[in-house]
């Protein structure tokens, strides 16, 4: 979350009710969080710093046609590191949020990008936002997508049923039906010897190959209903695992929100995903699932630049790691 002593929120000058819209800019659930981003906000609308830096001159960078009628509201900086992202909103001539812009000119940020433009424009419509442009720009690489309208997701501790729906809808979405050799998702842990004997577990049978979100959290979820859509792609794939989007839900949530101790939100995920019918895991591909997506979780915030002694990187290593 962004801070004071680290300004990572920039607004452009604004009147103070626009202000205060702007400021809005990331969803907080536990009330220490909630607290401090009203305490943020009021900060940014009523005694706000003035900053001229590179992203004031990022601004800049942009064709005109690109963004048509659009104008940016708010900036927000992403965490320094090797996939560091720039987020822009852009709000129409109303006030509406209308689109977002997301900019990285690292290598790693930019793979991200380029990945969620292959899995956006591979969806059916429906299920993410619409790409509306992606090319290079100030140095770096530009993905601007459409804003979806609806309120972001509530965290629970069971995966609600929409968003199951969601998964499902997603699961059948699949280019390609089943894997007649081992799963490409399995192939990579097989090669791991942390969790090898993990992913061995689960090549015992076919699986589907199917889209997966990568990072799906009710912070990424917007909407209710069957109008739930999913934001935020960049760590999806075309080739994903059945049952891995899940997983990293009750994971996630179980970690962030609830605090749970990593055997017990193994546990809790685990019977998540054995109660799924469409999903037909017993009890040891549902735990050993589990241990793999905490696994692929921890890699992938590694390759983002996290330290693996963090707080989430221990407590993700703790989840595989547990016993039987």
């Amino acid at each position: 979350m962004p801070h004071w002593r680290s300004p990572r929120l920039y607004l452009l000058r604004q009147n103070v009710r626009q202000s205060w819209q702007a400021s809005g800019f990331y969803p907080a659930y536990r009330w220490q969080t909630q607290l401090l981003r009203s305490l943020l906000r009021l900060r940014a609308t009523c005694l706000p710093s003035t900053a001229t830096s590179r992203q004031a001159w990022l601004l800049a960078e942009w064709p005109p046609h690109i963004l048509a009628d659009l104008r940016p509201a708010a900036l927000l900086v992403g965490t320094p590191g090797p996939a560091q992202k720039l987020t822009l909103r852009l709000v129409d001539a109303s006030g509406r949020v209308a689109a977002f812009l997301k900019w990285s000119d690292k290598p790693a940020g930019i793979a991200r990008l380029q990945r969620e433009r292959r899995v956006l424009e591979a969806l059916p419509r429906g299920l993410g936002p619409a790409v509306l442009h992606f090319g290079e720009a100030g140095g770096g690489v530009g993905l601007l997508v459409e804003a979806l309208p609806g309120r972001p997701g509530v965290p629970s501790a069971q995966v609600p049923p929409d968003a199951l729906a969601f998964l499902e809808v997603l699961q059948q979405s699949a280019t390609v039906s089943t894997t007649t050799t081992v799963h490409p998702w399995l192939a990579r842990w097989l090669e791991q010897p942390a969790v090898a004997s993990w992913a061995a577990k689960l090549t015992r049978r076919t699986w589907p190959v199917v889209p997966q979100h990568g990072d799906f959290t009710p912070w990424n979820l917007v909407g209710a209903g069957r109008d739930l859509r999913a934001i935020d792609w960049e760590y999806g794939q075309l080739d994903g695992f059945p049952g891995v989007d899940l997983a990293y839900f009750v994971l996630q949530v179980g970690a962030l929100i609830y605090r749970w101790e990593p055997e017990y939100a193994r546990q809790q995920a685990a019977a998540q995903l054995r109660r799924v019918k469409w999903l037909t895991l017993d009890n040891r591909e549902a735990d050993a699932l589990v241990r793999l997506t905490a696994y692929a979780a921890f890699e992938a915030f590694q390759r983002d630049g996290h330290s693996d002694d963090r707080p989430q990187q221990r407590w993700r290593r703790a989840v595989w790691q547990t016993t039987e």
